[in-house]
C-alpha cells in the first residue's frame, strides 16, 4: 500500500501496490533474499519462481536463497508453480515466515528446504476452495468436480510430503472441516516448520543445517 498526495486538494489517498512490486530480489554476494509480501498470484510468484529458475540455469555463485514469506494465501495454481521450482532448485531455498503465514502461503513456506518460522508469526491451514457459481452447480458438473477432487488429492500429497506424516494425522491436525489456527511452535510439532527463527541474523547468510531435508 502506498499514499498518494494530491497537492492541489491537500488530500491523501491510498493507492494498492501492484502484486509484482511486492515481490523483490535482493542479493548480496551469495545470498539472496525474495521478498513474497502480498496475495499468492501469478503476477506476486513470478518474480521468485523467475529469479530462482534463472539462478540455477546461469549457475549463479548463489550458495542460499531466503524466500521470505508474509502472505495470508491466495491462488492455488500461482503456489504450485513456485512449490515446483523450489523443488527443482539445486539452490537450496529456505523459506522463512514472519507476519503472516495462511493458506498457499503456508504450502509455499512448507516447500522449502528449510522452513524456519518466527514465533510472532500467525499460521492458518485449510482446504482449498473453488468457487464457481454456487455448491449446486459444481456438484452437477462432473468435470469440475473431477478437478475438485485432484485439487484435493495433490494437497494431501503436498502435506504428507512436507509434513513427513501420514494422511490420517494431517486431517486431524492440519486439514479439517473448518479452518486450523496454528502457533509457530504448533506448526513445527506437526511438521509443518523446522526451527523458529533466531534473534540474530548471523544464519541468514549461512548453509542449511546437515539434518534438515535435502
Amino acid at each position: 500500500m502506498a499514499i498518494k498526495a494530491d497537492e492541489e486538494l491537500g488530500a491523501v489517498e491510498a493507492v494498492e501496490t501492484p502484486a509484482h512490486e511486492q515481490t523483490h530480489v535482493d542479493v548480496f554476494e551469495k545470498v539472496a533474499n525474495i521478498h513474497l509480501n502480498s496475495e499468492i498470484a501469478d503476477e506476486s510468484v513470478q518474480p521468485a519462481l523467475e529469479f530462482i529458475l534463472n539462478s540455477n540455469m546461469a549457475n549463479e555463485d548463489i550458495a542460499i536463497i531466503n524466500l521470505f514469506i508474509d502472505s495470508m494465501g491466495g491462488d492455488l495454481s500461482s503456489a504450485m508453480k513456485l512449490i515446483d521450482v523450489i523443488r527443482m532448485s539445486r539452490i537450496p531455498v529456505r523459506t522463512i515466515a514472519w507476519g503472516n503465514l495462511a493458506s498457499a502461503a503456508l504450502m509455499i513456506f512448507m516447500a522449502g528446504h528449510e522452513r524456519v518460522i518466527s514465533v510472532n508469526c500467525s499460521v492458518l491451514s485449510h482446504y482449498a476452495s473453488m468457487q464457481i457459481g454456487n455448491m449446486n452447480i459444481l456438484v452437477a458438473d462432473p468435470s469440475r468436480q473431477q478437478e475438485f477432487n485432484l485439487i484435493i488429492e495433490r494437497l494431501h500429497a503436498l502435506y504428507m510430503e512436507c509434513t513427513g506424516r501420514p494422511l490420517s494425522y494431517v486431517k486431524k491436525h492440519l486439514l479439517k472441516s473448518h479452518d486450523v489456527v496454528l502457533s509457530a511452535t504448533q506448526l513445527i510439532k506437526h511438521g509443518g516448520a523446522d526451527r523458529l527463527m533466531p534473534r540474530s541474523m548471523d544464519w541468514l547468510t549461512t548453509g542449511l543445517d546437515n539434518h534438515k531435508k535435502a
